[in-house]
């Protein structure tokens, strides 16, 4: 490990009185400004400014712009037009590299909470019509281009198919597959080393591209990272390394691979962070590693044609027990005094902490000492939180194989008799609606379920 990620130790220990200080908010965080002429100038003239290039302001108009690190992510705009009374949506857009995030959804309820109404869309917005359709908002006009929409209870209503939730009966291009951790083995097991290892079958058997390795520095996660790497020809990829970008060479960055360097060259959040990392709170680094842990765990996800593992510290000191629950997880056991002492010794070059360099100061010794002892006892209330959650998922998946043909008859037969339908069952759901508001709802309870379960709610097994 390199001396600098010993410096953010020491730093830490001192900070935080020798504990971690565990990042609770991970939802975006933002500033709110006001629109109104000067904002709307500066934000125009920054480089971002490419998305308020149709946003008016006037007497008639109010909006807010959110603002991420002095990034501009989003922005919403209402307009009240003297014609009809009625208050619009002028403008709602999301910057391209925070989409995804939730934060069109938050835009809108913030137009809504302004007044706003009524809006139109281009038909061909799919994802942005099912977030108005899903907030209440119903078409009333039918342009064959655009659609009219308005949340306003005496609107009359114009019957359209949610874009994003439509599917064809034969093969419902939604269908869910709900993989639980207990599909193969028991879910939570104990190595002889006293490692905690939680749904490593379903690593294995390929359910998942992916295996996260926590524990403390020293703890010996990169060697078993390393060790599972060669075994399944996986990409082997240290986390604690994203502290360490503010250092690092655009060279520097390549060579470590991805998803690395596609995060920190070209995202803005890898770009602030690597600019500023050097001068980042505790609270800016723990969400710092927070949203590349998620893009790490996003690309092994979208290139499913290779294997990763993921190892690093920020972790545990970053997630949320509920976050990664249900993932292939090795959670090293290593207690403190052992870490501590193969990490003094190796940072020096040594076999252990018993010799140390002349340079190395008592003071030092004593605060990285007092942050091992604090974080080993939240590791271990973070890995039994983590294990006791893995088991508590309920659904049993006896054989996925079989659910999934269950529920493709299910399919055929609701073709036959052209019904709308929703079911889910052991290991897999699937859907066919065409406007009716019950199986919409329950596929949209299944969704949220899904969500706070760990589960991908748009993988599609149909194919």
């Amino acid at each position: 490990m390199l001396s600098e990620i010993i410096q953010t130790l020491e730093d830490r220990a001192i900070l935080e009185g020798g504990g971690i200080m565990h990042h609770k908010d991970k939802g975006l965080q933002v500033n709110e400004v006001p629109i109104n002429e000067s904002t709307l100038k500066t934000w125009k003239k920054s480089q971002y400014g490419g998305y308020l290039s149709h946003f008016r302001c006037s007497s008639n108009t109010k909006g807010i712009l959110f603002i991420h690190r002095n990034i501009l992510v989003g922005a919403v705009n209402i307009e009240k037009h003297p014609s009809d009374g009625f208050t619009w949506i002028q403008a709602l857009e999301v910057n391209n590299g925070y989409q995804q995030k939730g934060l069109g959804t938050r835009l809108l309820k913030k137009a809504m909470s302004l007044g706003a109404t009524d809006l139109s869309v281009d038909k061909n917005n799919s994802e942005a019509i099912h977030m108005y359709l899903k907030n209440g908002f119903k078409v009333y006009k039918d342009t064959g281009n655009q659609y009219f929409m308005s949340a306003r209870t005496s609107a009359s209503e114009v019957k359209i198919s949610d874009p994003i939730k439509k599917s064809s009966a034969a093969a419902p291009t939604k269908e869910s597959t709900i993989v639980n951790p207990k599909l193969l083995t028991e879910t939570v097991e104990t190595s002889a080393t006293g490692d905690t290892i939680i749904n490593l079958q379903n690593f294995e058997s390929g359910l998942f591209n992916f295996i996260l390795v926590i524990g403390l520095p020293g703890s010996g996660k990169g060697t078993i990272g390393r060790e599972i790497a060669k075994k399944y020809g996986a990409v082997h990829l240290e986390l604690d390394i994203f502290d360490q970008c503010g250092n690092m060479t655009d060279v520097d960055i390549r060579r470590a691979g991805e998803p690395f360097a596609s995060y920190i060259l070209n995202t803005p959040n890898g770009q602030w962070y690597r600019k500023n990392a050097k001068t980042l709170s505790l609270n800016e680094k723990l969400q710092g590693n927070h949203d590349f842990i998620l893009h790490a765990i996003g690309y092994a996800k979208a290139h499913k044609d290779q294997i990763f593992v993921l190892d690093g510290t920020p972790i545990y000191a970053a997630m949320e027990p509920e976050e990664i629950r249900n993932y292939p997880l090795v959670m090293k056991g290593t207690d403190a005094r052992q870490s501590f002492d193969n990490k003094v010794g190796r940072d020096q070059g040594k076999g252990s902490s018993d010799k140390l360099h002349s340079n190395v100061s008592r003071a030092y010794l004593d605060g990285l000492l007092n942050y091992y002892w604090n974080d080993w006892d939240y590791l271990k209330k973070f890995t039994d939180e983590v294990a006791d959650k893995a088991d508590e998922v309920s659904e049993a998946c006896k054989d996925v194989n079989t659910a999934r043909k269950f529920v493709k008859d299910v399919g055929k037969l609701a073709k036959k008799y052209d019904a709308n339908y929703f079911i889910v069952t052991d290991g897999a759901s699937g859907t066919k609606n065409d406007g009716n508001p019950a199986v919409k709802h329950a596929r949209e309870a299944q969704i949220e379920w899904e969500k706070q379960n760990g589960f991908d709610p748009d993988e599609d097994w149909s194919k």
